[in-house]
């Protein structure tokens, strides 16, 4: 049988990239055949330590694997998981990446600061400096003060990631490594899901090193129905960053903490607007919020001559506080927003000369809303509607931001599902 050039056996094995068990066979059948299978097969790992419904346990036989002789996978490796909960296993899997050239790292923290003081600036000397994207993601019982360490000791960083979970908002101070010395030339895509607080120390950071930021997605932890929350550290950031920011993604998430009236959680004044201004060059502009009069005081303030942005989205959500009800029914503490009014004050801010060349223009409304509801909310933006760029939807719950820990876990789930099947 004569032979294939190896370039055609490679293109056909490619064909293959999302049959697992396609793949794991073919790489048995010939030499020649193992490096396009193997690149498939562990571009991506997701390394965990828990015995769970979801996924098992595979951080033991990981480094069994790593420990064999006739090992080829490491060339493959491109994006790793690390799911490890164990600081003594996770210095051992750290050793057997040593060397490999992965350009991709979620990190799910468990360390609390109290029992590993200094563990992520430790970690951070660890990573390979070719990492070009990073998702630092703690969950409710964890979140490192000196987690900005991680991305400072990377110098090839793109793209960041830092979720931080709802209870850890009351952790004390963030700890920040001196600007000169965190080389962030390259980052372009910041992504901070934290509370108002965090955010602006973080924000202050970026804008003190060498960071150019092309896309902010930030998912703000806020504990009352008006505004965004602390908007001083927003502003100045958008200000400095008015040259080089071309997407911008405000997300608000309600947190409902029991030790704040809920009356005060109505009824306190928001901290200020956020003011697009500066946004001479913007390309993509995703707003959500529950308050709509923000979303809107937030769009008037964008240049009037702004001719730049080509795609709106505006997402808001239910106020997920119901109040306690009195024998009528009514609570002094339930949102008393008139959607009606507010879409209306919507459709008049939309109606700017920033806004005439959109060419996308999705608005989302809560799911709880019937298909007759959207057709009444899109019935209020007619030039949109006739051009084709407008598209009427629901805000899901499920919405979250790329490479979070939700989105992480949401892989680590598929993962499970394709291995299971195999």
């Amino acid at each position: 049988m004569q032979r294939l050039a190896q370039e055609l056996l490679d293109a056909i094995l490619d064909c293959l990239q999302d049959d697992t068990e396609s793949l794991r066979n073919s790489s048995l059948v010939a030499r020649a055949w193992i490096s396009t299978p193997r690149r498939h097969l562990f571009r991506r790992i997701a390394i965990n330590s828990f015995f769970a419904v979801r996924y098992r346990h595979n951080a033991h036989s990981f480094l069994e694997l790593c420990d064999s002789p006739h090992r080829t996978f490491r060339v493959a490796l491109q994006s790793v998981v690390l799911d490890i909960n164990n600081a003594e296993l996770l210095d051992k899997i750290l050793d057997a990446l040593e060397g490999t050239s992965f350009t991709e790292l979620f990190f799910i923290d468990y360390f609390s600061e109290n029992d590993h003081p200094g563990a992520l600036t430790r970690l951070g000397a660890r990573l390979p400096p070719q990492v070009e994207r990073l998702s630092y993601n703690s969950p409710e019982c964890a979140t490192g003060t000196d987690l900005f360490f991680l991305p400072a000791s990377l110098p090839n960083l793109r793209s960041l990631v830092v979720h931080l979970a709802l209870r850890s908002i009351e952790k004390p101070t963030l700890y920040f490594p001196p600007p000169a010395t965190a080389s962030l030339a390259h980052l372009q895509t910041v992504r901070l899901r934290m509370s108002g607080q965090h955010l602006a120390q973080a924000l202050a950071w970026f804008q003190a090193t060498d960071a150019r930021v092309e896309t902010l997605d930030v998912e703000i932890i806020h504990y009352f129905h008006n505004g965004w929350g602390p908007v001083a550290g927003i502003n100045a950031f958008l200000q400095a960053s008015r040259e080089w920011l071309r997407h911008l993604h405000l997300r608000v998430s309600y947190d409902d903490n029991s030790d704040i009236d809920e009356l005060e959680r109505v009824r306190r004044a928001a901290d200020g607007p956020v003011d697009l201004s500066p946004l001479t060059n913007i390309r993509t502009l995703h707003l959500r919020s529950h308050d709509l009069e923000a979303v809107c005081t937030a769009l008037d303030s964008l240049p009037k001559e702004l001719s730049s942005i080509g795609s709106v989205e505006i997402a808001t959500i239910l106020w997920p506080i119901s109040g306690d009800s009195d024998d009528e029914g009514e609570s002094d503490a339930t949102c008393q927003c008139d959607l009606a009014a507010l879409f209306a004050r919507l459709a008049r801010s939309m109606g700017g000369a920033q806004f005439s060349h959109l060419l996308e223009f999705a608005l989302l409304i809560p799911d709880v809303f019937d298909e007759e509801s959207v057709n009444a909310v899109g019935r209020l933006f007619p030039l949109w509607k006739e051009n084709r760029a407008l598209k009427v939807g629901f805000t899901h719950s499920s919405d979250h931001q790329e490479d979070s820990w939700r989105s992480v876990s949401d892989l680590l789930n598929r993962l499970a599902k394709r291995d299971d099947e195999d």
